[in-house]
């Protein structure tokens, strides 16, 4: 059933795909207007002529490096938020509103505020974390909700140190779900982050390259570096899904 869904996702993903590049196609045949919808050819093909660039993995792996962090910082505090709100429940009670008003917040105009306070290189981060903590809180929040009393119940009875809890059981039953969260939050904060680099400008980044790209007019890169990132998010996604689908049928 699993191997199914998996192959089915894949499919429909490969559909998905090819429905956006025949609106492409058609979109660019319409407005025949290369500084509006340059072809889709001419895209792919600089896309491997940035593929093949040394700078172009310099700014690259400079916001895959604020997206790692963003995400690391979002998972430690959603998670030990979450974990708190758990076992005290007057936690949660505050931690719910205050987290759902963060949530309600225009991203780039808190930007435009952080930016006055801390420099463009650390404000997509900060934005990032904003945004993916309260999914994060409530994704583990969730979680721990799940696990039913008789299981607790019984770790009691045949006393588990505390270790073993979070360790063999808690944990253990997380994982496929965490791998699976972690990819998927990780694609969403890379679009995140390459949008607060663009309206920061963030030097050496992707952001600041299709920053500039808009600036100079170079529609052709605007689309090319856009298109890598959306693959790279899809790719990451898909790899997170293919081990949760492997990790649930070993462990469950």
């Amino acid at each position: 059933m699993k191997k199914n869904s998996l192959k089915n996702s894949v499919i429909y993903s490969i559909i998905g795909v090819l429905i956006v590049f025949l609106l492409w196609f058609l979109l660019y045949f319409i407005t025949a207007n290369d500084y509006l919808i340059p072809s889709p050819i001419i895209v792919v093909k600089n896309s491997f002529i940035n593929l093949a660039s040394g700078e172009f993995y310099i700014r690259l792996l400079s916001t895959v490096a604020r997206v790692l962090l963003a995400v690391i910082i979002s998972f430690i505090l959603g998670g030990a938020l979450a974990v708190i709100s758990h076992l005290h429940k007057g936690i949660e009670k505050v931690a719910l509103p205050l987290l759902s008003i963060i949530r309600s917040l225009p991203v780039f105009a808190i930007l435009l505020i952080i930016l006055v306070a801390v420099s463009r290189v650390v404000a997509p981060i900060i934005v990032c974390v904003l945004t993916t903590l309260p999914i994060v809180y409530l994704d583990v929040l969730n979680y721990l909700s799940s696990i039913s009393e008789n299981l607790k119940e019984m770790l009691k009875v045949y006393n588990v140190p505390l270790k073993n809890q979070i360790f063999s059981v808690y944990f253990k039953g997380y994982l496929p779900l965490f791998i699976k969260e972690l990819t998927a939050i990780f694609s969403f904060s890379l679009k995140l982050v390459v949008s607060a680099e663009i309206l920061a400008n963030v030097y050496l980044s992707i952001g600041g390259d299709i920053y500039n790209a808009s600036i100079y007019s170079n529609v052709t890169q605007m689309f090319s570096l856009t298109l890598i990132i959306c693959i790279i998010g899809i790719i990451v996604e898909f790899i997170g899904n293919f081990i949760y689908y492997k990790m649930e049928k070993k462990y469950r």
